[in-house]
């Protein structure tokens, strides 16, 4: 319920805004703003609040916290707004650190310090943080394990090392391609062709399909759930090649170990093609059904 959710913002989840600027409240000081979740949450209470919040600007390098608990936002620089709203999240000791984008309009030295400040805290309050970000050199630096996001969906998940080392899915891949490098110094950056989809009108399948380089012509009506395996990736397109429904049909009838029960769905045996020719993987999550709807030619497709 919402009175439930309330009693964990602020307490066992804290949040650190995108834009500081925005996110404080102009009209009263920091002090006030510091204080409000402790007293909300009845964690500290009078000169015990004010002694935690002088406590908690310390911990995030305020020295002067004195003279900042009586400052308005406006009058603290973009790095000082920063490390408030930091201190504001830490305020109840949360177990989890929800951080949207905390170094945007921070320049590279800035970027840095908090970055290796909210390293520094996670330590000493031995909290989880899930950090939102569309920097990969952040990414590289915090994260432990990583979630590929494309239009509101995850497309990928894999450790930092496995994701840097062996991007799998075409538009994680098309991620790091676009970065420059001194390779390719004077160069054009790869770009990924279109726009993302209006949220209105989703494609059926994969979202990433209209702007995948590896879209094959079944994939517009194929789903691919995320498997349970340590490595996970929702494609229909990646590891697959390019064949045509009647070859892939046949491959599936020579793959069945038991006779068409004649019903919707005819498939036992779930299976995709890789990239290396005439070789089978047997995947989890893929169906074969005989699509209602007149196909023409009798064709069948993949559908969840």
């Amino acid at each position: 319920t919402w009175d439930q959710m309330r009693s964990v913002r602020g307490k066992d989840i804290g949040m650190i805004f995108q834009e500081p600027m925005t996110s404080l409240n102009g009209v009263f000081t920091v002090g006030w703003q510091l204080r409000e979740s402790m007293l909300l949450h009845k964690t500290a209470l009078g000169d015990d609040a004010t002694a935690r919040c002088n406590e908690l600007l310390k911990k995030v390098g305020l020295e002067n916290s004195e003279k900042v608990l009586k400052q308005y936002p406006h009058e603290l620089s973009g790095g000082m707004r920063q490390r408030v709203m930091i201190a504001i999240a830490l305020a109840n000791n949360p177990k989890l650190l929800i951080a949207d984008e905390p170094t945007t309009a921070l320049d590279v030295t800035v970027q840095a310090q908090i970055l290796e400040l909210m390293k520094s805290l996670q330590r000493e309050f031995n909290m989880g943080i899930l950090l939102i970000t569309h920097d990969l050199g952040i990414v590289a630096r915090m994260a432990d394990s990583v979630a590929v996001m494309y239009a509101g969906q995850i497309v990928e998940t894999a450790t930092t090392q496995e994701l840097f080392k062996h991007p799998q899915h075409p538009y994680t891949q098309g991620l790091f391609a676009s970065l420059p490098t001194r390779l390719r110094r004077g160069s054009d950056l790869n770009t990924l062709e279109g726009v993302v989809p209006q949220a209105t009108d989703w494609p059926v399948a994969c979202r990433f399909a209209p702007r995948c380089v590896q879209r094959w012509e079944s994939a517009s009506s194929c789903r691919r759930r995320i498997s349970a395996s340590a490595r996970r990736k929702k494609c229909v397109a990646t590891f697959m090649m390019k064949r045509s429904e009647t070859d892939l049909l046949q491959e599936w009838q020579k793959s069945r170990k038991e006779p068409n029960s004649g019903g919707n769905e005819i498939s036992n045996r779930r299976f995709a093609f890789s990239k290396e020719p005439q070789k089978v993987l047997s995947l989890q999550d893929w169906t074969l059904r005989p699509e209602r709807r007149k196909m023409g030619g009798g064709r069948r497709q993949f559908r969840r």
